[in-house]
């Protein structure tokens, strides 16, 4: 998994990525396709298709914090009255309860450089 972040992530910064704050829905749907396959080829086995990333949960990927920490964030997401998401405080729990099925990795902001630094499950 560290692979396919690290090469989605390099991918977009270096080569895609349309410019600091530009939206470009054509390059976007381009690297969404070129994500899936990165995926694909570098973490799922066999048959098991990568086209749900980011969409619904992939069979065989979940969440699961590193040993080596005792707490970890974990923040969940919300429908409001007007349609939009809301997302809640960020609260520490125990790393040990932290088990959720893998959706996709994530930035707040992704028309500019990403890290992808969190994790959506």
């Amino acid at each position: 998994m560290q692979r396919f972040r690290e090469a989605s992530r390099h991918l977009w910064n270096a080569y895609l990525m349309p410019g600091e704050g530009i939206l470009d829905v054509a390059v976007e749907d381009s690297f969404r396709s070129i994500e899936r396959e990165l995926l694909r080829s570098l973490v799922l086995q066999g048959d098991v298709s990568a086209a749900a990333y980011g969409r619904a949960h992939i069979e065989g990927l979940s969440v699961r914090s590193k040993s080596e920490y005792d707490q970890v964030p974990e923040q969940f997401a919300s429908k409001g009255p007007d349609g939009d998401t809301y997302w809640g405080k960020a609260d520490f729990v125990p790393a040990a309860e932290i088990s959720y099925e893998f959706l996709e990795f994530f930035d707040w902001m992704h028309y500019g450089f990403i890290d992808y630094g969190i994790v959506r499950g």
